[in-house]
């Protein structure tokens, strides 16, 4: 038989096989189980119920006899109690020098209190206008020609829609009928004199004299110094930090640590924050994470803020943080930032503004020139008496030492900056900058990335700056004992405890206790000098065309907008302005005559030859088209735009968020637009 025939036996027979596979299964199963004995035969339940009453029977009677042997006592109790009765000998137990009169000290030791570190870090890059000082005054902005007046532009005067025309007839209580267009644009009374200022912007744009309007200016108002210096414009680049000090917090762990121990001392023994230090690394190409404490760099502490209030900077902006949330050692003065709305980065939403918000422009003007006096007279920071004693502390019966930085900051030392009550605010606020110096080669620089890092000392209250008002030493822990005691030697060795041999630049004074670092901050970069703002759009003309038996819109030209492109000049340190009708593919850059602000004066100058060079590009635009809320209205879609800027990032721009600064620097309101 070939194989064929074989594979066919099976597949025709395979069905048979298996079924005579299943019989034979089956009946070994049956064979199987017919051999086996009958459970009936060997257990019959009323045989296993008789054997259970029978075990239980057994269980129930008394084993004791067989498991409980005769117990014979061994103990002679009445020896024993004899024993017992005898006198203990009182010589062991005789006191020694009985009259002796023996203290219990319950006092609670003086300890360390736990710092917390500075939290929240909110960090800006920044490009502004500062009021600088200056001997002469002279800046070259002053020399050139006012501006010419700007050409008003004629409204077009709308014609009324039906549902206006029979609202103004009900209103006026007859038929009106024909055309009411003429009524419109005439010398009516009605406030449409196409001579008239509308926006009121500048003042006497009639040739020269144009001045910016005050209520644009929304920085400082900057005045000469107390010492006769003037303030002449600077461009200034930084990146611009806020964080929050928990001060509530830190004052319940001071009086955790103190107020229960011996020797305590309000003005003392709560938070007086001294200092604070700043660390900057580069994460350009690397990760936060990957970051080391070799990795930071000192940047700045509150001596070197205090060197450009009072040295450099021609005044300081109107502070807008109420007093109790600052503190003098935290809380840095504010740049004289001139034009420009510095509020966005001098705040921390954890932290309340002045209520009112203080004015800006011409209002501050004398708020300003109080600050810049203030600077000058007063040495900003300093608190100390003539005689030599902080104001309001110890009642004026203590000679407190000058503060060795110069700084004179004693935070709660009665001045009402320390947190001195049952009821001190949540957070203090940190202010800080990290200023560009080209001509320092560790200076923040353009096109790196920057991650920011913050710590605050504060006076050791076991250790504090003027020995009068140190704690005794029997009232300090053992561990704190020991570590004042190494503190106390050190100071005297090098001449006391505010000697310039006990400073560190990174350590501080012997008597600074410093918080850990705080948490780094997120990557942060310098900001380009350059700034654009969406105007008005004009869309693309469009009409219905018929493609392949379907109706489309047809567009026969691209959608267009205006720009101002602002790029501070540094020949004549003020910010040019200039509007850029664009397209999709426009490069943000310019040539021609502008218009410019002198920062000082806010009067209105010709730039001639003036040119902004960016490599910005509008990717895309979008707008314009009608937004059709009601019949009759003629609002349309603001500007929408895909910007790639100069440092290679996709960004979106929008007319709606820069109106009121694309109208400011457009002069749009002295036009009449």
């Amino acid at each position: 038989m070939d194989a064929d025939k074989i594979k066919q036996f099976f597949i025709f027979h395979v069905e048979k096989m298996i079924l005579v596979l299943v019989i034979a299964v089956s009946g070994f199963l049956v064979y199987s189980g017919l051999n086996k004995p009958l459970i009936l035969s060997k257990n019959q339940p009323n045989v296993l119920a008789e054997d259970a009453k029978q075990v239980r029977a057994s269980i129930d009677e008394d084993h004791n006899e067989n498991v409980l042997a005769e117990r014979n006592s061994t103990i002679d109790i009445v020896a024993r109690t004899e024993r017992r009765n005898q006198p203990v000998p009182a010589e062991r137990y005789s006191l020694v020098n009985v009259l002796e009169q023996k203290s219990i000290d319950g006092s609670v030791r003086r300890s360390d209190p736990v710092l917390v570190p500075p939290r929240d870090l909110r960090m800006f890059g920044v490009a502004a206008l500062i009021a600088k000082r200056s001997s002469t005054g002279t800046y070259e902005v002053t020399n050139l020609e006012a501006a010419d007046a700007v050409e008003k532009v004629e409204k077009k005067v709308k014609k009324p829609t039906k549902r206006e025309l029979r609202q103004m007839e009900m209103m006026m209580g007859g038929d009106m009928g024909g055309d009411m267009s003429g009524g419109y644009g005439m010398d009516s009374g009605m406030g449409y004199d196409s001579g008239m200022d509308m926006g009121g912007s500048m003042a006497g744009s009639m040739g020269s004299g144009r001045r910016l309007d005050a209520k644009f200016n929304f920085g400082f108002s900057p005045v000469a110094t107390a010492t006769g210096e003037k303030p002449v414009p600077e461009i200034m680049r930084f990146i611009a930090g806020t964080a929050v000090m928990p001060h509530k917090e830190m004052f319940e762990a001071f009086q955790l640590a103190f107020r229960d121990a011996s020797g305590y001392l309000m003005q003392r023994d709560i938070p007086i924050y001294y200092n604070l230090q700043l660390e900057r690394a580069d994460v350009t190409g690397r990760s936060v994470d990957t970051l080391t404490d070799k990795d930071y760099a000192m940047v700045a502490n509150r001596a070197m803020y205090l060197t450009y209030a009072k040295k450099y900077w021609s005044g300081f902006a109107k502070e807008i943080v109420p007093g109790e949330y600052r503190d003098n050692a935290l809380t840095t003065y504010i740049p004289p930032i001139l034009l420009d709305d510095y509020r966005p980065y001098t705040i921390h939403p954890l932290i309340p503004l002045e209520k009112p918000i203080p004015a800006y422009g011409a209002a501050a003007f004398a708020a300003n020139a109080a600050n810049t006096a203030a600077v000058d007279d007063n040495e900003p920071m300093i608190f100390a008496t003539p005689g030599g004693g902080i104001a309001g502390g110890y009642g004026g019966g203590m000679d407190f030492s000058m503060d060795p930085m110069g700084m004179g900051n004693y935070g709660g030392y009665g001045m009402g900056t320390g947190g001195i009550g049952a009821d001190p605010v949540d957070y203090k606020l940190i202010r800080f900058y990290d200023i560009e110096n080209p001509s320092n080669p560790g200076s923040v620089r353009t096109g790196r990335l920057y991650v920011y890092r913050v710590r605050v000392s504060i006076m050791d209250p076991n250790f504090p700056m003027n020995p009068a008002i140190q704690p005794r030493g029997s009232t300090l822990a053992e561990d704190v004992y020991k570590r004042v005691a190494d503190l106390t030697l050190a100071a005297e060795e090098a001449g006391g405890r505010t000697s310039a041999k006990n400073y560190d630049p990174r350590r501080g004074y012997v008597f600074e206790r410093w918080t850990d670092w705080s948490e780094p901050s997120a990557p942060v970069s310098l900001p380009d000098k350059s700034e654009y703002f969406v105007g008005p759009i004009t869309p693309a003309t469009s009409k219905p065309a018929t493609v392949g038996g379907r109706q489309v819109m047809y567009s026969r030209d691209e959608p267009s907008a205006k720009m101002v492109t602002t790029q501070f000049d540094d020949t004549y340190k003020v910010r040019v302005p200039m509007t850029i009708n664009v397209t999709d593919g426009t490069v943000l850059s310019a040539k021609g005559t502008a218009d410019v602000v002198d920062p000082i004066t806010l009067e209105v100058k010709k730039l001639p030859d003036a040119e902004i060079i960016t490599s910005t590009t509008v990717i895309d635009l979008d707008g314009g088209q009608p937004l059709e809320i009601s019949a009759g209205e003629e609002m349309i879609q603001p500007a929408l735009m895909l910007l790639f800027d100069n440092e290679g990032r996709l960004t979106v721009s929008d007319e709606t968020s820069d109106q009121e600064l694309y109208r400011i620097h457009s002069y749009a309101d002295e036009r009449g637009e």
